[in-house]
């Protein structure tokens, strides 16, 4: 409920600050990623919104990345670990949420 509530703030701050605590979940425990699944619906609203938040700098370097503070790369390295941790139908799930989300996985 407190994570959904801090991305339902839709305040970056707060958005990234729950994506970064389901990061570290997700870390110290990889049998969560499947019992995340039903809850996609509720949970990948938001971040579906600053998904393609990422910084296009070319060449350059952007030290937001880096320092964590890039919101659109946040997003991006949950919907990797929530992939990777999820079980087989978690791609499509994600996908359903983020139709802008491509796979990380290589077969």
């Amino acid at each position: 409920q407190g994570l959904r509530l801090a991305l339902l703030t839709k305040k970056q701050d707060n958005v990234q600050a729950a994506l970064r605590v389901i990061q570290i979940m997700l870390h110290s425990n990889h049998c969560l990623g499947e019992a995340l699944v039903p809850h996609y619906k509720s949970l990948l609203g938001v971040p579906n919104l600053f998904f393609t938040k990422r910084k296009n700098t070319g060449d350059a370097i952007h030290y937001g990345q880096r320092r964590g503070t890039d919101i659109g790369t946040t997003v991006h390295e949950t919907l990797e670990l929530l992939e990777k941790y999820g079980g087989p139908n978690a791609f499509f799930q994600i996908k359903k949420m983020v139709p802008a989300y491509e796979t990380s996985a290589f077969c």
